[in-house]
């Protein structure tokens, strides 16, 4: 029983791996479609009298981050007040793991030549998740995220009257399978879904 104990345990990891793959895969397709206010979620949009766009094409670098910092913590709303947005998160795939952590948590920044190194600004400034399901024709975009508000930039949504369940026919629960065979099944139940949130929390690169 001790083996299907740990099939059990890694059937709970892959419920919250799930989670995690549809709120990346959500990021990773919106520049596609189009959210509440008409626009895909990464895109440039006009508000008020201002126009702003939290989609880039550009590859991962020092520029790139500091582009698009500048650009989320300069957004204002509808009456020209400024947002307040501090983004703390980098979201990358496996590809760019290295250079992410090269980016944003290296203490100095080593320049070739006879360039003196020098401090890096980034260093704890952004928080770096590496995601697996960043892979193929998305393994070059990454993601600066504001994941500090109440609202997030992707919303989970769970089914309150449906929660994550484990059910279990085995030799206690009365099954037949479990009684005359001796095969004994495990299974999980649950209802959520993701939805996007504020387009402003969110700054999308390398599409």
């Amino acid at each position: 029983f001790d083996l299907i104990r740990l099939r059990i345990q890694e059937m709970a990891s892959r419920v919250a791996l799930h989670r995690h793959q549809m709120v990346v895969e959500s990021l990773a397709n919106g520049n596609a479609g189009t959210i509440y206010d008409g626009n895909a979620y990464f895109a440039e949009r006009t508000v008020g009298a201002n126009t702003f766009s939290n989609l880039s094409t550009d590859a991962l670098d020092a520029t790139a981050i500091r582009d698009a910092v500048s650009a989320m913590m300069s957004v204002r709303d509808e009456t020209n007040s400024p947002m307040g947005i501090t983004p703390d998160t980098l979201l990358v795939g496996p590809s760019l793991m290295w250079t992410a952590m090269e980016l944003v948590q290296s203490p100095v920044v080593v320049s070739g030549g006879a360039a003196p190194s020098y401090l890096n600004v980034f260093q704890g400034k952004l928080k770096v998740i590496v995601s697996p399901f960043l892979t193929g024709d998305h393994a070059d975009k990454w993601f600066v995220l504001d994941t500090s508000r109440p609202v997030r930039p992707i919303i989970m949504q769970q089914r309150s009257d449906v929660p994550v369940e484990f059910t279990a026919l085995e030799s206690g629960s009365g099954s037949e399978s479990a009684f005359m065979r001796d095969l004994y099944m495990y299974g999980v139940r649950g209802r959520y879904n993701v939805g996007y949130g504020l387009w402003q929390l969110a700054y999308g690169g390398g599409f």
